[in-house]
């Protein structure tokens, strides 16, 4: 958990190499907590996640549907120029891709199987990540995805042993709006628990520093750990505090941020009276 994405190229999360924004709040950029950029509306995104080795930038992860994905960039490319530039590090590339708007060209170098090739590729937007995030997840199983229990630092399948319905938040210990929503969601799972329903957050720190902050905030429901990239490729996450809500047959069947919980939150006595009976041990093991 450790060796987290340092950067999230422009704008949108994974551009065909633009620079992404990953899991900042949604009305502040996270103090000095998120390894991730920062980007506005006029930042153009390629949709990648970066790792670096050696003074190099590879490719982490690649977001479906979103410019790097078009042009073929692959996990594993080292990324060697842009535009001519000579790539070092994330912070630089991603430098290099927010000075340019949505809709703009790029020319890449890259390194796959130790030949080098070049890539153009197209910017995207953020506006054009958001709108994909709200037509990829709901009415679609919930993707699997292996996450740390914070309780007692097991890997164990998110998707497995669902209650019939389910509300995942995604959340950090900086984030106000996340804070902020912490006694809402204790007040859901006092209140439906019994019935079928709950909560599960996720989060990528550090896991004593969690820890710590569940304890003291009195967090009822189960956290789990889990690393940045699957979050922004697998779930869809544009931003900070956001919320899945999981029907019985665990499909998804809404998705968003704050202003859309109350509506989730609305829906969720009416999925219960649809879905059976809690069965025998549902819960996450």
């Amino acid at each position: 958990m450790k060796n987290r994405v340092r950067i999230f190229i422009s704008g949108a999360l994974f551009a065909t190499a633009g620079l992404i924004w990953w899991l900042r709040p949604e009305s502040h950029q996270a103090e000095n907590k998120s390894q991730f950029l920062g980007s506005s509306e006029q930042q153009g995104m390629l949709g990648v996640a970066l790792k670096e080795a050696d003074n190099a930038i590879f490719i982490k992860a690649v977001v479906p549907g979103m410019p790097a994905s078009r042009a073929d960039i692959q996990v594993g490319d080292q990324v060697v120029s842009i535009e001519g530039k000579l790539m070092h590090s994330a912070s630089q590339m991603t430098a290099e891709v927010n000075q340019h708007l949505p809709r703009t060209e790029l020319n890449l170098v890259l390194r796959r199987g130790g030949k080098d090739l070049s890539v153009r590729s197209m910017l995207g937007s953020r506006q054009e990540y958001e709108e994909m995030m709200h037509t990829e997840l709901p009415g679609k199983i919930l993707p699997p995805q292996e996450v740390v229990d914070l309780a007692d630092g097991a890997i164990v399948e998110l998707s497995a042993y669902l209650k019939p319905v389910t509300l995942i938040t995604f959340w950090a210990t900086w984030c106000p709006g996340c804070r902020a929503s912490i006694p809402k969601l204790n007040e859901l799972t006092a209140k439906y628990g019994p019935k079928g329903f709950e909560v599960r957050a996720l989060t990528s720190e550090d896991i004593n520093e969690v820890r710590g902050f569940v304890a003291d905030q009195k967090i009822q429901y189960p956290v789990y750990l889990t690393d940045e990239t699957k979050l922004r490729v697998e779930y869809w996450v544009p931003a900070i505090p956001h919320y899945i809500l999981v029907g019985p047959d665990k499909k998804v069947v809404a998705s968003g941020d704050s202003s859309q919980l109350a509506d989730m939150v609305a829906a969720i006595p009416k999925l219960l009276l649809a879905s059976p009976k809690d069965p025998a041990g549902a819960a996450l093991k």
